[in-house]
């Protein structure tokens, strides 16, 4: 396996849509239920071409991200459109099951306790609208569905029920309690949460080419403050976590299909299991070893998708601390991950994919040939290295990171007045708002930090390592910012802890636009923005203390 070094920014990546009809061989099979819709005129369409009948196959699909629609019956509710993403499986099939008009079910959930319903706590089908609790739901299609619950947002400190499967028939009506539970609190330990980057991008489809993997990183810090002074923890407890919005991501993207062959791994990589063995849950490793003070979770195999299939780019995960066997603190962070890269925004051409638009873009500029090679996917980083991803590329050939940069700086006319911020052309983006720390609040957008696309392409400039640092701009008297060498992400202060276990990740540093980021800080401190207040780690009364921002002596 491949030296997997995932420390990078998001680069420019972009997704591959619907395309027509080609030579290829994977062919789709589509099924409708029941029979009685299929009798009453069910059919079923693949990106919008002729009405075809239950049971029919279509073959010769491009690899890639396709539609089917169902068409509308007299009588019977129709299914919701299904993506479909071509990848190595020599068929597809899916189910298309209508429900009938006339058997309807109805729902009442119920939330628990008074303090979650206070906090705005809702809940939902599938991907309908919010409801609130003791809302009775009705005309909900006989069958299975999924109740999902939102965050409770408004009162950090709580965490959300799992999703709930339902079957739902003509009677009695279905009933359903969310419980929302508090995060753990410990008198002795208390534990940070933060993400090593702030965002981590990936291609949904991975069927034509990959630049960037599922791949997320979860970082924890933990403080003994049962004694006299604080200590960092760094054995004798496990630290586990979870996603519990995201259970699988397996169903939600092709990445399992074709890692093998893009990373040159000796087996398949197991569902659900990123490239360093982690998965959507587990247990954290110390990073003593390493000379830092936390732990960490790497490769987590996460995408944007909820498991009702819903967009939740900055979904909080749940960090447990055990001790003995016994689950002592808790808290709970983002992990922000998103796909939101819109290189359909200008990789359009009609007839083509927008992988394939971009790798016949590659060849005419530059004379490959990689749009007609039968060995697909291609990797990016096979010829432009990445050293993020452990790609060495070939020898000469600029980084992907300087590739990318530099040959779009010159196209930004293109976008020129249709964006608040041209890098959410291709970062993510309009609705992901990557950069939604206190710096976006004074009105800072990326530029201001990482400077103009042609010095971020830089061929000198070092991809992931050559980064902004907040002592480029922070001065201040008694304080010091990152050491030297050091970026934020890595950086320690006050005693040992790591920077963002305090201030927030990089690109989300507290207090942040949105509540998400801001959970952590409330839930400890009861305010939004860096932890400032001493009790959260000092047991003994600590009032007229002078605050020590430096890295000096491992005891607080």
């Amino acid at each position: 396996m491949r030296n997997i070094i995932f420390t990078g920014l998001c680069v420019l990546l972009c997704l591959a849509f619907s395309g027509c009809p080609s030579n290829g061989t994977d062919p789709l099979v589509v099924n409708i239920l029941p029979q009685a819709a299929v009798d009453a005129g069910a059919r079923w369409s693949l990106d919008g071409g002729p009405w075809l009948n239950s049971g029919d196959s279509v073959g010769g699909i491009v690899p890639g991200r396709h539609f089917v629609t169902f068409k509308q019956v007299s009588g019977w509710d129709s299914p919701a459109d299904q993506a479909v993403i071509f990848g190595a499986a020599p068929t597809t099939t899916i189910t298309g099951t209508y429900a009938s008009l006339a058997e309807k079910g109805a729902l009442i959930v119920t939330i628990e306790p008074k303090a979650a319903r206070d906090a705005f706590a809702q809940w939902r089908v599938d991907d309908g609208l919010w409801h609130q609790s003791g809302e009775t739901l009705l005309g909900i299609p006989v069958g299975t569905h999924i109740v999902s619950f939102s965050e409770a947002l408004a009162s950090p400190g709580m965490v959300k029920p799992s999703n709930v499967t339902i079957d739902v028939s003509t009677d009695p009506t279905v009933t359903v309690e969310g419980d929302y539970t508090p995060l753990l609190t410990s008198g002795e330990l208390v534990v940070f949460g933060y993400n090593d980057l702030g965002m981590h991008c990936m291609n949904q489809d991975f069927s034509e080419f990959m630049i960037l993997p599922p791949y997320n990183t979860l970082h924890a810090l933990v403080v003994d403050r049962s004694g006299a002074k604080p200590r960092i923890v760094q054995e004798g407890v496990e630290i586990g976590y979870r996603i519990p919005s995201k259970t699988t991501s397996v169903n939600k993207t092709n990445f399992w299909d074709f890692a093998q062959g893009l990373f040159g791994l000796d087996a398949p990589l197991p569902p659900d299991v990123g490239l360093t063995g982690n998965g959507l849950s587990g247990v954290m490793t110390s990073l003593a070893a390493a000379g830092r003070s936390d732990w960490s979770a790497t490769g987590i195999p996460v995408t944007p998708l909820a498991d009702d299939m819903t967009e939740a780019p900055l979904a909080l995960g749940l960090i447990t601390v055990s001790q003995g066997g016994t689950d002592v603190a808790q808290t709970q962070a983002v992990i922000p991950v998103s796909w939101e890269i819109s290189c359909n925004r200008c990789h359009n051409t009609p007839g083509m994919s927008v992988a394939q638009d971009i790798l016949a873009a590659h060849d005419r500029l530059h004379g490959t040939s990689i749009s007609f090679a039968s060995a697909k996917p291609v990797a990016c980083g096979s010829c432009h290295p990445q050293p993020e991803l452990g790609f060495e590329g070939d020898v000469g050939m600029a980084t992907l990171s300087s590739s990318v940069h530099t040959a779009h700086a010159k196209r930004m006319w293109l976008v020129d007045g249709q964006l608040e911020n041209g890098c959410y052309a291709c970062h993510p983006g309009g609705e992901t708002q990557c950069l939604r720390d206190v710096h976006r609040a004074i009105g800072m957008i990326c530029t201001d930090c990482h400077g103009s696309m042609e010095a971020v392409g830089n061929p000198a400039r070092a991809p992931w390592a050559d980064e902004p640092r907040c002592g480029d701009c922070h001065q201040r008297e008694g304080f010091a910012f990152e050491q030297p060498g050091t970026l934020f992400r890595d950086s320690k202060g006050h005693y040992g802890v790591h920077c963002s276990a305090c201030h927030g990740s990089p690109h989300a540093i507290t207090p942040t636009v949105g509540q998400e980021d801001n959970v952590q800080a409330v839930a400890l401190q009861g305010h939004t923005g860096p932890i400032s207040k001493c009790e959260v780690c000092h047991s003994d009364p600590t009032a007229g203390a002078v605050f020590d921002h430096r890295l000096t002596a491992p005891t607080l």
